[in-house]
């Protein structure tokens, strides 16, 4: 191609006649303009060849582009060749991905490319022999081959994850993965070859478009919750998921170009308000504040790299024309990388929970075996206690003692009986193997019996016998009395 040239057709009514006697103004090799409802028309003046040539247009999601040529013996007479993503692939002047128009000069010819499309408005042209025009589509079938061989490696490890822990985190992220592969196959080309003979790839790629940047919004707001970032930037991430829907109708019964140009917008706002989130984050969850940030500022820069060229704020280079897929690719990589290493830490302090909770159980195992030693080793000395006690009683009954003895041997028998007693309900209560019966008590007789009980009743003085009424377990009052 020895020059281009550019003319804006605001109207779009303008015919090749009236375009051809216009004047045109130099343009670079690869066109930017953004979002716009003008026509674009790109002049082309190429050098005379020996072989046949393609030219070949790129992005492959431009509506309508009408080559015209005229033979310079058929002065007057224009050719034409229709292309873009809303003409079939079966009708289209060669099948290939990218749009493919084949010339012949033999002598030094100039073409019109007229361009008119919703999606924005970004053009490259090349002009390539059929040898080199193979080996560019092959190159790319190759890369593109690479790139959904990765991204369903990913997936394949978010499914299986997912399987396993069900977080929510990580099925948004299975589902944004298949949007951005559909998103892909539509920008590129690749739903063409699948419908060849419908012109699919139009609606599909604006309803992709929209769909990736809901769904990635979704994805990224319920990744951020657990870190706790300004409440504010949560607001903007909603409001941004609840623009989807309304962008959606829009494509379907509305401005169609509007809805992508605001769909552009906000995903400039998205990756400043990935910035936001990520560093106005308050609360250090596994991975880490330091990952996140890391994070979020690589997602963000590649967005930029895609969004400023498409919105025409900054003028494009070649590269760009296949940056959609490297952004996909890198972004969805660095993600899982920071989900696998998230992933990890959490199956780390699961098992780590796990070990302490059977700990746990085998202690209360341990205790309940224990509890039961002790229990079956004092109902064995109440028992074997019980005997020897009995015969003193009966052995005091029958001899002739003064009443003070008398009373103090059966008040140490009655002592023993208390202390098998209360280490009985003692064991009951360490064990949580009793709980209190509550009601109405008289506080008076119990202080009674305590004192009766004592070892030395004469050294105690009840000061009143007025009833006292206690709301308590009247059992456990007794064993507090007869410690006291």
């Amino acid at each position: 191609i020895a020059s281009r040239a550019v003319l804006i057709d605001p109207t779009g009514q303008l015919t090749i006649e009236q375009v051809s006697q216009e004047a045109f103004a130099p343009t670079d090799r690869v066109l930017t303009l953004g979002y716009t409802k003008n026509t674009t028309w790109l002049r082309l003046t190429l050098k005379p060849s020996d072989v046949p040539l393609i030219l070949r247009a790129r992005p492959t999601y431009m509506d309508h582009l009408d080559l015209y040529w005229q033979n310079q013996d058929q002065p007057g007479v224009w050719h034409r060749l229709l292309n873009g993503d809303t003409v079939p692939l079966n009708q289209r002047p060669l099948p290939f991905i990218s749009f493919a128009f084949p010339i012949d000069t033999q002598q030094q010819t100039t073409y019109y490319l007229r361009m008119q499309t919703t999606s924005t408005s970004l053009l490259s042209v090349e002009a390539l022999s059929f040898v080199e025009m193979q080996r560019e589509e092959l190159t790319d079938q190759f890369l593109q081959a690479g790139y959904y061989g990765f991204m369903l490696w990913m997936l394949l490890w978010a499914m299986a994850d997912f399987l396993i822990y069900r977080q929510r985190v990580i099925g948004l992220f299975m589902l944004m993965q298949i949007t951005q592969m559909t998103y892909n196959s539509a920008v590129t080309g690749y739903l063409a070859f699948l419908f060849p003979t419908v012109a699919v790839t139009d609606y599909a790629m604006s309803v992709s478009v929209i769909a990736v940047v809901t769904i990635s919004a979704m994805f990224h707001r319920t990744l951020f919750g657990p870190f706790k970032p300004h409440r504010l930037a949560l607001r903007a991430a909603d409001v941004i998921i609840l623009l989807g829907p309304l962008l959606l109708f829009m494509v379907f019964f509305g401005d169609r170009q509007l809805a992508l140009q605001i769909n552009g917008w906000l995903v400039l706002g998205l990756s400043l308000l990935f910035i936001w989130l990520a560093f106005s984050a308050k609360r250090n969850v596994m991975p880490g504040l330091k990952a996140l940030r890391t994070v979020y500022v690589i997602l963000s820069l590649l967005i930029l790299t895609i969004v400023l060229p498409a919105l025409g704020l900054v003028e494009s280079i070649e590269f760009y024309l296949g940056a959609t897929s490297f952004q996909g690719l890198v972004s969805a990589f660095v993600m899982t990388m920071f989900l696998f290493v998230r992933s990890r830490r959490l199956q780390r302090e699961s098992l780590d929970t796990r070990i302490q909770l059977a700990k746990s159980e085998q202690q209360l195992n341990d205790q309940k075996m224990q509890f039961e030693d002790q229990s079956r080793f004092v109902d064995m000395l109440t028992h074997e206690l019980k005997t020897p006690v009995s015969v003193i009683r009966l052995t005091t009954d029958m001899l002739k003692l003064p009443e003070n003895q008398r009373s103090r041997i059966n008040r140490s028998i009655n002592t023993i009986s208390n202390v098998m007693e209360r280490c009985r309900l003692s064991l009951q209560l360490d064990h949580a193997q009793m709980s209190p019966v509550f009601g109405e008590v008289d506080l008076h007789p119990f202080v009674q019996e305590a004192v009766h009980g004592s070892l030395e009743p004469e050294r105690i003085k009840i000061a009143s016998n007025k009833p006292v009424v206690m709301y308590t377990d009247s059992q456990l009052l007794a064993v507090v009395l007869h410690n006291l």
